[in-house]
């Protein structure tokens, strides 16, 4: 039996440029595809094609990943990644609205709460 971290196990991943047409271009991947070796690895692709009902926000985003990079393979290196996206996204929200950002762990888990500074006097007591 392989090591499930074994790199012959890994899927393989196509990115591409997003086109206004709402579909993932990708020079590698064009096609379904399965090949096995003679160890019995799989190696399995499949081309999914975006929805024409992707919204021109979500075709934009999906675009931008196409240049990303992989995110790190240690658990370390995935919570340094998380903690630094966490960081980033509360001193976004300071930014742009009124609120409080408390950093804080919950069942072990660092997180950030955040609350508006002030609250409409309608959605006080609400639970």
């Amino acid at each position: 039996m392989r090591d499930r971290n074994d790199a012959s196990q890994r899927h393989s991943c196509c990115s591409g440029a997003l086109p206004a047409t709402g579909t993932l271009s990708c020079s590698r991947l064009q096609r379904n595809s399965a090949s096995f070796d003679s160890d019995g690895t799989a190696h399995v692709e499949r081309v999914i094609p975006v929805p024409s009902t992707l919204s021109p926000e979500a075709q934009k985003w999906l675009a931008s990943l196409a240049g990303k990079k992989p995110g790190p393979d240690s658990l370390a290196g995935i919570r340094a990644a998380t903690d630094e996206w966490r960081r980033k996204d509360s001193a976004e929200a300071r930014r742009i609205y009124p609120v409080n950002v408390e950093e804080a762990s919950i069942a072990g888990v660092r997180t950030d709460i955040i609350t508006p500074l002030t609250t409409p006097e309608p959605n006080r007591n609400r639970c």
